[in-house]
């Protein structure tokens, strides 16, 4: 090495050493300004039938997305909700020109995807392939057929959807929220029952089509691999014969907000979990000066690991987690804040929201804070340009809702620019915490009289339907009354006095993620007090035992000995018929409700036993078990047939997380049960 070499080597350092030491690193170092999105400008062209087409051309690699929006407005459905939803699915069921079958294959042949709704369509695949994707595309729109067998089958799942979603606190919760908060009057209000879908037509799901896909409220975004002069010669290509019409859009009355705190409370007895959530209406269009500072005011208050989350899950511990949604629309936006809870803690939850919802109202944030909840909002915003589809609706938005053409471009720099109190103003503007919903799905046994300082509470059903007060004397019925009709009805006491054993063997399918899984449940019971239940599945067998002091379980993740709560259930259930041992043992029984299960009123009947309670539900007509729920797991019985002097059900129903389970049971009266059938390991 020279040396001059080496004296520019010691110069070098010397000099990085000396602008090291005038370097505070006691402060942050300044944020670079926030850098300009270069994104490519829409260009555009309309068709003479209305359609506005927009393209924006991306070379880098070689596939396009196409997507269109109609711009119709909201409709109510009435009495047939649900039909916009299916219309949109319909359109892909078969074409003049090709049947289902046809057009799966086609798009799969070329390695496309093509998806659309009652309001929008979105197509996506290699450059190579855009004649075909545009011939897809405008063929699924413009020639569908609405095949009656595919409608049944689209109304068959949505049957079982919301037979599933019946026991699903979240789906419930959704219901809720919109009837409350919108009005059952209001479009977004309308929630989907099986009733309306009994009454969903093809002839309904075919005007809709005719009427409202038109092109002339129809906004085209085309991006990639593409050129100007392609995409026109394609659009005119297969949308030019797109016939449009005329399209009013009906006008409804705005919901407002409460002049005080609502409590909607839906019941879902015997739920270990509350799903709270506090909302409310706001009037935040898509086009507002407000839009971006008020997503920021919004991430900072409930974002992935912001206020809420902090408050409610890393300091109280109540959740897994708390989180808040502003969202804008043309017609009326909405404020949430929601979170699953643990039962015990529900007016405690509503009480750390109302807080956090008032202190960002009335506090600055700080600094720090703000400076980390922009870095947030501006990652997640430049991660969302990696989806084709996120740029198409850019145009689109651009367009539809009369955007400048800088709003995208200058996204960074808007979240940048916003100050603390600027979030503050957000805040006072769209968080309404004194006049909100505050809505809670879970036990109302347990909660409703703690919910009552918050403000008026009514209770409503899981399709948002107010329930109708239940007249007091009907609960003045002592509980074991209706247990000794219940008993009565399945045979007498003296006939139930002579079963000394009983097995039930039930089996049924259970349609998960599209397969049928085959499951086999086995229930012994040994008087006066043992109970083994085995149940087989594809995934291995699973047995829970009570040997009349101790409660087991044996699975395929092994084997323990069960503590508490659950041995003192299993006890309360474990004699072959347990309403005798309700009668005759020291629990505590009350009537708590009177309640609509399937098409007629039954009586609940809260049974407990030091902190394990479970509750059963009797037909008020016939006496007959119709309904229990253990632990959250609400199982229906029906069809009731004689076996050996007793009737019992051979029809059990449960909604699981998994899907709608139906299993019919087989009966038999004091078979041989070996006392090693119910030891445990």
């Amino acid at each position: 090495m020279t040396k001059a070499l080496i004296l520019a080597g010691v110069l070098a350092v010397t000099s990085l050493t000396g602008y090291a030491q005038n370097v505070d690193r006691s402060k942050a170092p300044q944020a670079a300004p926030a850098p300009k999105i270069q994104l490519k400008e829409s260009q555009s062209f309309t068709l003479p039938n209305g359609l506005r087409v927009y393209v924006v051309e991306n070379h880098k690699l070689p596939q396009i997305a196409v997507s269109i929006v109609l711009d119709g407005g909201q409709i109510l459905e009435n009495d047939a909700v649900g039909y916009v939803d299916m219309a949109g699915q319909m359109l892909l069921r078969g074409t003049t020109k090709r049947n289902k079958e046809q057009l799966d294959k086609e798009i799969d042949f070329i390695g496309a995807s093509l998806f659309t709704t009652g309001t929008s369509a979105y197509a996506f695949g290699l450059s190579k392939h855009k004649d075909k994707i545009m011939d897809l595309l405008s063929d699924v729109l413009l020639n569908p057929t609405f095949p009656a067998e595919q409608l049944e089958k689209l109304k068959k799942e949505a049957l079982s959807g919301l037979k599933a979603s019946a026991n699903d606190p979240n789906a419930i919760a959704r219901n809720v929220q919109n009837a409350v908060r919108y009005g059952k009057t209001h479009p977004y209000g309308e929630v989907m029952t099986e009733e309306n879908v009994q009454k969903i037509s093809v002839d309904l799901v075919k005007s809709y089509h005719k009427q409202f896909f038109r092109p002339n409220i129809a906004y085209m975004a085309i991006l990639g691999d593409i050129t100007l002069k392609d995409a026109k010669k394609l659009v005119e290509q297969y949308f030019a014969k797109w016939e449009k019409g005329e399209v009013k859009k009906q006008q409804f009355q705005l919901p407002t907000l409460p002049p005080a705190p609502l409590v909607a409370l839906c019941d879902k007895s015997g739920a270990v979990q509350s799903n709270v959530a506090i909302t409310h209406v706001v009037d935040l269009q898509p086009n507002s000066q407000d839009l971006v500072k008020a997503r920021l005011m919004n991430q900072l208050l409930g974002g992935a690991g912001a206020r809420l989350y902090q408050n409610l899950r890393e300091d109280k511990g109540y959740t897994y987690g708390a989180y808040s949604r502003l969202s804008n629309d043309e017609v009326v936006g909405a404020f949430t804040a929601s979170a699953s809870v643990r039962t015990g803690v529900t007016d405690s939850v509503v009480v750390e929201f109302m807080k956090e919802l008032n202190r960002i109202r009335d506090e600055q944030v700080s600094a720090d804070e703000l400076r980390r909840t922009k870095a947030v909002m501006a990652g997640d915003f430049v991660r969302s340009l990696e989806e084709p589809q996120t740029i198409a609706n850019f145009a689109i938005n651009t367009a539809r809702f009369n955007l400048t053409k800088d709003f995208y471009a200058n996204y960074l720099q808007k979240i940048e620019a916003v100050t603390p109190a600027d979030v503050q103003a957000m805040a006072q503007k769209y968080v309404q915490p004194k006049n909100s919903h505050i809505i809670v799905v879970g036990d109302a046994q347990t909660i409703a009289p703690k919910l009552a300082v918050f403000g008026e509470v009514t209770e409503y059903d899981i399709y948002g339907n107010k329930k109708a007060k239940i007249d007091a004397a009907a609960l003045n019925i002592p509980a074991k009354e209706v247990i000794t009709k219940y008993l009565n009805a399945i045979g007498g006491k003296d006939k139930i006095a002579t079963v000394k054993t009983i097995r039930a063997t039930a089996k049924g399918k259970m349609n998960a993620m599209g397969m049928d899984l085959e499951i086999t449940n086995v229930l012994s019971k040994k008087a006066p007090n043992k109970s083994a239940s085995t149940q087989q599945t594809p995934m291995g067998e699973m047995k829970q035992i009570f040997d009349g002091q101790k409660a087991y379980v044996n699975s395929p993740m092994g084997n323990k000995v069960l503590e508490g709560v659950s041995v003192e259930t299993m006890k309360i259930l474990a004699s072959p018929i347990p309403e005798m041992a309700f009668m005759e043992q020291n629990y505590e029984l009350k009537v708590s409700n009177l309640v609509k299960v399937g098409n007629e009123e039954a009586y609940e009947v809260l049974i407990k036993s030091g902190e394990a309670q479970i509750k059963q539900y009797y037909s008020k007509a016939t006496g007959l078990k119709v309904k229990e729920i253990i632990g959250g797991n609400a199982v229906e019985y029906g069809d009731y047939k004689e076996v050996g002097g007793l009737k019992l059900p051979h029809l059990w129903k449960a909604e699981t997380p998994m899907g709608s389970l139906e299993m019919q049971a087989v009966w038999e009266i004091n078979p041989a049960l070996s006392d090693d059938l119910f030891k445990g390991q």
